[in-house]
């Protein structure tokens, strides 16, 4: 097989800790891309608000369209029982947005989070994983915590960024200059 024959991983993660609170850069990094006329693709996400402005679950956001996914409507009972609300139906249904983009050659791919499931092989896995393999740029959130994972996940081929709109910028004028 040549060099020509091969798709080069374009990917990289993009660590955060539970400690930052402030989680809207790849959101914005997305927004920035699209006013300069790219096709951006993928999911971030958002906390839901209920009708008093408090936190009552988390959305799925198709970056290309602005649909919102449901992903977790926790009730009283699954707060006081630790439960976790995942719709995985919900989950199914948010990785349209990523096969969209990757259908679109979307020139960049936003994954907000490498989360459980994903560590499992579920969720987003196969998703992530296709648009590595077409060489699509892909930037995933990824918890510090679960680096191990993230690496044994993508082979350790995706590079390591720090939570900073700096360090995006840097990686993603060095993809679009190759």
């Amino acid at each position: 097989m040549s060099d020509q024959d091969t798709q080069a991983i374009r990917a990289a993660a993009v660590l955060y800790t539970p400690e930052m609170t402030e989680r809207s850069v790849l959101a914005a990094f997305a927004e920035e891309q699209k006013t300069k006329g790219l096709k951006v693709g993928g999911l971030v996400q958002q906390d839901h608000l209920d009708d008093q402005g408090i936190k009552d679950g988390i959305d799925a956001i198709a970056v290309d369209t602005g649909e919102h996914i449901p992903l977790k409507r926790p009730t009283e009972s699954d707060f006081i029982n630790g439960v976790c609300s995942l719709d995985h139906s919900a989950l199914t249904e948010s990785t349209g947005a990523l096969r969209r983009a990757i259908n679109n050659k979307a020139d960049l791919i936003i994954v907000e989070k490498f989360g459980e499931q994903e560590q499992k092989g579920a969720g987003l896995a196969d998703e992530i994983l296709s648009a590595m393999a077409e060489g699509i740029p892909i930037l995933i959130l990824v918890p510090a915590s679960a680096l191990e994972q993230w690496n044994r996940f993508s082979g350790g081929l995706a590079d390591l960024l720090p939570y900073s709109p700096e360090a995006i910028g840097r990686w993603w004028d060095g993809i679009r200059a190759e």
